[in-house]
């Protein structure tokens, strides 16, 4: 049964590598997987790196995320600011709930 779920999470991960973010996470709630956190977070900086408006990117990550309350938002700030999305990371900054992650990127 192990050998399950080390083969389902490599299947996960190469999900998320061609961009397949929805498949991933609804394979991994039927499986009851703990990568689940990863796929959010991945899909979310996907989402980051579109040439979309910044406010409907936003917008996107709230809706995709209102149910999930221990996603550390760390991962996807710190890719807005590697693309140079400023208003994306400082609206993100107001959803991430550990303090010592918001100061580093606010120096």
């Amino acid at each position: 049964m192990e050998y399950l779920y080390e083969t389902s999470e490599v299947f996960l991960k190469i999900l998320l590598r061609y961009n397949y973010n929805y498949i991933a996470i609804e394979i991994s709630k039927f499986l009851r997987l703990e990568i689940q956190k990863e796929i959010y977070i991945h899909s979310a900086c996907c989402k980051i790196e579109k040439n979309e408006d910044d406010s409907k990117i936003i917008n996107d990550i709230k809706n995709q995320f209102k149910d999930q309350t221990d996603i550390p938002f760390s991962d996807i700030i710190h890719k807005a600011l590697q693309i140079g999305k400023s208003k994306i990371v400082l609206e993100l900054l107001n959803f991430e709930p550990n303090i010592q992650e918001r100061i580093p990127v606010l120096l």
